[in-house]
């Protein structure tokens, strides 16, 4: 099936950024035995979704009593959900599994248009809460929806049993992104807005806006604020501290507010810190030259604020050096946003951070790379691989692991059990791996894994079992391109005519190769080949913008 998207703004929304994640550090309570079954040095592994080859898992959680819970979308039915697929465009989907992997429940929500879930948490009352978007209405709304795209929050019971549900936004193109729950009992929304909407304690800028929203335990709005200035601003993520200020992190192409650090160049990421009232403590901008962007957010133990993203340049003096064209980077900047340090995390090929979490004077990130690097503990084995990364509190990297098998994997949420034995990684998987408790559906399922939380010792690496034969996918759609906007079939191939003429560097004419993936993520590529960028491969991955390398080493980038 194709999953058309309706504008460039709307590819944003509905998917992750791999790109772009909100965790409140850390959110699991609880412990997780590991499985009898599963793959060596892993508790286990399962995969979510059904034939239709496009499910994707966004968000994981777990409660006090060892269930998981995993948020995500997909075009169609799987499963026997207890509340059943639309049959529309896509649909948000929740599943609880068992402490062991099992599937307990599954359900679907959404209505006529496309809905997705973004991100899930739970609240101080053991509910689930959930952060999604959708381009109609659906349910009985505490607030309604406002236009082509809204964003919503919708509270579980943990059987799964809607409690309420709201929209965000307004006039414009709305999208949540990620949610954190509050120590009062409510949640923090973050996401993007194109338009101004209700009163907001601080104004939208232009363009396109990062926005939070405060919102209480049975879904009142109790503030609204924006966070950008003239340019575009997106990608927010998400944390709360112990005094219940907030960290967001996102990407900008364009200073705003009164930046502790300046904004750089080209788009850079950001970093800002509201007080619990919604009004903005700090802001901050991180980056150099090339293009930079933030993804994930959150805090120690004492308060110091974590930030992972990725970039496709150098900047700064890095503990570990920048190794090629996107690596992902961590930085820790102090209670007040002074920079202390940040490294790259990443090899020879394209690294991207989706998450990041801290405990006990350990990060830990994780995300999607394109190759082999560092000295993992379990081996990097198909086209892309999740990884997870152990890094002291001094930014020395400390250990690897890889995740997936012999297809393409990516991890988009990790979370860290309450006890630190065990971590819970949730993506997507183009083909099996491991000895998974539910087998795999199509090529492109969601997939959850149970993950020691100590990486250092080395495990035996993780050999996938034989897989079923991909099916192929449809015969591809040709390309419609309308404000920036492609319609294909996930996994197909287009090929762009363009004309660049950036930095000294033009060509006209050239033909970018453009493969999707199955999130139908931003338009992005990574291009090496001659001068004129004739014959080039193209990469994609969750950033901002295309990259040209020419022969002689210098790296020219355009939107």
């Amino acid at each position: 099936r194709t999953v058309l998207l309706m504008t460039a703004f709307l590819i944003l929304i509905q998917t992750v950024v791999p790109g772009a994640e909100c965790f409140a550090a850390p959110r699991i309570r609880g412990q997780f035995g590991l499985a009898e079954a599963g793959p060596v040095g892993f508790g286990w592994n399962s995969f979510l979704g059904g034939t239709a080859n496009n499910d994707v898992a966004l968000g994981v959680v777990g409660d006090a009593f060892g269930n998981i819970y995993v948020a995500g979308y997909s075009i169609a039915d799987w499963g026997d959900p207890t509340r059943m697929f639309t049959d529309s465009a896509s649909d948000c989907w929740i599943a609880k599994l068992a402490s062991n992997g099992d599937l307990v429940w599954s359900t679907f929500l959404g209505g006529d248009g496309f809905d997705s879930c973004q991100d899930i948490a739970i609240d101080t009352s053991g509910n689930l809460i959930v952060a999604g978007n959708s381009t109609a209405t659906w349910g009985e709304p505490v607030r309604a929806h406002s236009s082509q795209s809204d964003g919503f929050v919708v509270k579980l019971a943990p059987s799964g049993e809607v409690v309420w549900l709201t929209f965000l936004g307004g006039a414009g193109i709305d999208g949540s992104a990620r949610i954190c729950a509050t120590p009062d009992g409510g949640m923090v929304v973050v996401g993007v807005s194109d338009a101004s909407w209700l009163s907001p304690v601080r104004l939208f800028g232009s363009d396109r806006d990062s926005f939070a929203v405060k919102l209480s335990s049975d879904g009142v709005l109790s503030w609204n604020t924006f966070l950008g200035g003239p340019g575009t601003d997106e990608w927010t993520s998400c944390a709360i501290d112990s005094q219940g200020n907030i960290g967001l992190a996102g990407s900008s192409d364009a200073s705003w507010g009164d930046p502790l650090r300046s904004f750089t160049n080209a788009d850079d990421a950001f970093v800002a810190k509201l007080a619990p009232d919604g009004s903005l403590a700090w802001n901050t901008f991180l980056g150099g030259d090339s293009l930079d962007f933030g993804s994930s957010v959150a805090f120690t133990d004492t308060d110091l604020i974590v930030v992972a993203g990725s970039s496709t340049g150098s900047w700064g003096t890095p503990i570990r050096m920048h190794s090629s064209s996107y690596d992902a980077f961590v930085a820790t900047l102090s209670s007040g946003g002074a920079l202390q340090w940040h490294t790259f995390v990443g090899g020879d090929a394209a690294d991207n951070a989706s998450s990041v979490i801290a405990k006990d004077g350990r990060i830990l990130i994780a995300g999607r790379s394109g190759a082999a690097w560092g000295t993992p503990s379990t081996a990097f084995l198909g086209a892309f691989d999740g990884y997870v990364a152990h890094l002291r509190d001094n930014g020395l990297l400390e250990a690897t692991a890889f995740v997936g098998g012999t297809g393409s994997d990516t991890i988009h949420a990790l979370a860290l059990s309450t006890d630190g034995d065990s971590l819970l990684a949730a993506g997507t998987s183009s083909s099996s791996w491991g000895m998974p408790r539910r087998a795999v559906s199509s090529p492109w399922d969601a997939f959850v894994a149970l993950l020691p939380f100590d990486l250092v010792a080395p495990l035996p690496s993780v050999a996938p079992t034989s897989t079923a034969t991909p099916v192929p996918p449809p015969t591809p759609i040709p390309p419609r391109v309308r404000l920036g906007t492609i319609s294909t079939v996930a996994g197909s191939s287009v090929s762009l005519p363009v004309s660049i003429d950036v930095g000294g560097f033009s060509a006209s004419a050239v033909n970018i190769d453009l493969t999707f993936d199955p999130l139908n993520t931003p338009i992005v590529g990574l291009y090496t080949g001659a001068p004129s960028c004739v014959a080039n491969t193209a990469l994609l991955d969750v950033a901002g913008a295309f990259i040209c390398r020419p022969p002689d080493g210098v790296e020219t980038s355009f939107n």
